[in-house]
């Protein structure tokens, strides 16, 4: 399966949403080996109720467990849940993984990962992420308490974005 830069991996019949290099948003997953077929290497589960093992996923390099629940405030630890999983995808792509983040929707504890995860990857403001997102799946981070959240996310310089940024177009580059 060949990558392209306006869909780097299959998702026909997948409930998922390419967001950028590396990075992509969906509801629950498939069990089986579906997802390492199509070409990602990493899952993110983030629904509480939402916790197989790696075993339900043949295939896949690594699953990180998040559990997060969908209320209006964040329970005990779950703001650090959110931030460790951010960082991870974070980190998994810039070592050239594709990382699938899930929950039950794709919509609210996916979107508030994968929006941390904009945040440290471009260095765009909480509000640019919010916008990126949900342009990129549409009804993302309804959640009123996560979108404030990510909202309250200050732009970092323009020279830690620039740098961000290049790194991205540079990876295209070699992946072209």
């Amino acid at each position: 399966m060949a990558p392209t830069k306006t869909d780097p991996l299959n998702l026909n019949g997948l409930s998922a949403n390419w967001v950028m290099r590396g990075l992509y948003i969906g509801g629950q997953p498939p069990l089986g080996s579906n997802l390492a077929r199509r070409g990602f290497n990493i899952l993110v589960l983030c629904a509480a109720e939402i916790q197989p093992k790696s075993k339900e996923f043949p295939g896949l390099k690594k699953l990180y467990h998040a559990p997060l629940n969908d209320y209006l405030h964040f329970e005990h630890g779950e703001q650090g849940v959110a931030l460790r999983a951010a960082k991870v995808v974070n980190d998994e792509i810039r070592a050239g993984q594709h990382v699938l983040v899930t929950c039950h929707l794709g919509i609210n504890r996916s979107g508030l990962v994968t929006a941390l995860a904009l945040h440290l990857l471009t260095g765009w403001s909480g509000q640019m992420c919010l916008d990126y997102l949900r342009k990129k799946r549409e009804g993302a981070l309804i959640n009123p308490f996560y979108a404030e959240y990510v909202r309250s996310l200050p732009e970092r310089s323009r020279k830690a974005r620039n740098r961000a940024l290049a790194k991205e177009r540079d990876a295209w580059k070699v992946g072209s």
